[in-house]
């Protein structure tokens, strides 16, 4: 089962809190920064509890959802394929 924790380690990003959720809509809140969301294909990552907080496709409510997905957010980055390599022998 693909983790948050298990690509942060995999691709040695050395943040504090990381998720992952497939389709990248709906999260549990980063409660540690840096922190990093993923979805299947990139990742937005988030250096402080003020830039998360800000973020305004992020609506913070019990859960955390994401307006058109994190794909949709500026600051996403896609995985190139050597990291896709290494997630999928995770």
């Amino acid at each position: 089962m693909i983790t948050g924790k298990k690509i942060n380690e995999g691709l040695n990003f050395k943040v504090r809190h990381s998720l992952y959720r497939k389709d990248g809509l709906w999260y549990h809140h980063l409660k540690h920064f840096p922190g990093i969301l993923f979805d299947y294909n990139g990742y937005v990552r988030f250096d402080s509890k003020e830039e998360y907080e800000s973020t305004p496709s992020l609506q913070h409510v019990k859960d955390l959802h994401v307006v058109n997905g994190i794909a949709s957010l500026k600051s996403y980055v896609l995985f190139n394929q050597e990291q896709k390599n290494v997630i999928v022998n995770l």
